[in-house]
């Protein structure tokens, strides 16, 4: 008999408000974080690496930051621009501080599509959940020392490369790489 859908059902029904909060943090849009959730159940159900995980959680987790970025690059080439408000990092602003803390977020976001697995899935726990070290160390399986060693590193490496993007754009512009 075939557990996989019974245990992706088991982790999504303890994990899922986590892993969707997620996703809709990193696509910035609700209804995709709701396509990715369900996609993800699918991968999960269907996956022998999940079946055999020690840490599923875990598993979970670096499946959803992959497909949540992913699916940002799939998207690179048809921006949606919602004129309802219902922009997930509007937060209130004036329109103009609104679309300026969109772009920079959007730059940041598409900065980690160029960074590792491990550093966009150790980004995402300790900046876009809020994580603790020790909880990061906890899903990676490593002490907390090394969690926080990992998240400097890719913070740094993020930095270098938004920095990048944003020399090479005109003007100091950010751009679509």
């Amino acid at each position: 008999m075939d557990d996989g859908p019974e245990r992706a059902r088991e982790l999504l029904a303890s994990s899922g408000v986590r892993l969707h909060t997620l996703l809709a943090r990193i696509t910035l849009r609700a209804d995709a974080a709701d396509d990715l959730l369900q996609e993800l159940f699918l991968k999960l159900s269907r996956s022998p690496g999940f079946m055999s995980a020690t840490q599923p959680e875990a598993y979970a987790h670096r499946v959803a930051v992959r497909l949540a970025f992913d699916w940002r690059r799939a998207q690179r080439r048809e921006r949606v621009v919602t004129l309802d408000g219902s922009d997930v990092a509007a937060g209130g602003r004036a329109p103009l501080a609104s679309l300026a803390a969109r772009e920079e977020l959007d730059s940041v976001l598409a900065g980690m599509e160029a960074l590792p697995t491990q550093a966009q899935q150790v980004l995402s726990m300790r900046f876009l959940e809020g994580q603790s070290y020790q909880a990061i160390a906890d899903e990676l399986g490593c002490t907390a020392h090394r969690a926080r060693s990992i998240c400097h590193k890719a913070l740094t490496r993020l930095r270098q490369v938004v920095a990048r993007t944003t020399a090479d754009a005109p003007d100091g512009e950010p751009h679509d790489a």
